[in-house]
């Protein structure tokens, strides 16, 4: 029986994708004079943003991080709550499911996003990049939250959009549900694929 539904957040719970692309392409821009498409940086989702630069080159992976995040306030007006995910974990909440949050992103951004949206209180645990050495696809921080949270794999789903999420939750022993509202493509052998948030309901 599923008792906690785990939540990826970029392209999963919040919509991110135009605000991170557009960022971070400003940031390489000002950082190595090269312009990207906005197509070939569609990588980055699902990774740690500094694995993502250190793969264009950055100089400064630090220094280009913190200039990414800065950036990103700039496009403040692009990010938006996917719709019906409120509503889901209300609903999840009134029906006494845990749910939590395991991300590549690091716990600030994530605390500032959250508190934005108003939906910081509907989780029960989450785990960031800062809390693990490994990153997904590595399983380490869906373990890790296993272990916060006191429960084990079957107790679980995790809830993701990209290949990176799928393949942590597999190498975690967790069933794996593709957000198909936000993913840019269906994923081959997921072992739920959800067309709107409402449908995770039909879980329970």
């Amino acid at each position: 029986m599923v008792k906690c539904v785990i939540f990826d957040v970029d392209g999963t719970l919040i919509n991110t994708e135009r605000a991170i692309l557009l960022s971070l392409q400003q940031t390489v821009k000002e950082m190595t004079g090269k312009e990207h498409p906005l197509g070939d940086l569609t990588f980055a989702f699902g990774i740690p943003g500094k694995k993502a630069l250190a793969a264009l080159e950055v100089p400064d992976v630090d220094q280009a991080m913190s200039r990414w995040v800065e950036r990103s306030y700039d496009y403040a007006s692009d990010v938006q709550l996917f719709d019906g995910i409120e509503e889901t974990l209300s609903t999840l909440k009134e029906k006494g499911r845990m749910a939590g949050i395991v991300t590549s992103q690091a716990k600030r951004e994530l605390g500032i996003l959250l508190d934005h949206f108003h939906i910081q209180p509907y989780f029960d645990h989450v785990i960031t990049f800062d809390d693990t050495e490994k990153h997904k696809p590595d399983p380490d921080p869906l373990f890790a939250f296993l272990k916060k949270a006191n429960l084990s794999a079957k107790d679980t789903i995790y809830i993701g959009d990209t290949p990176y999420d799928q393949l942590s939750a597999k190498s975690a022993g967790i069933p794996f549900g593709l957000a198909l509202w936000g993913a840019k493509t269906t994923i081959p052998n997921a072992d739920y694929v959800f067309n709107r948030p409402q449908e995770l309901l039909d879980l329970f």
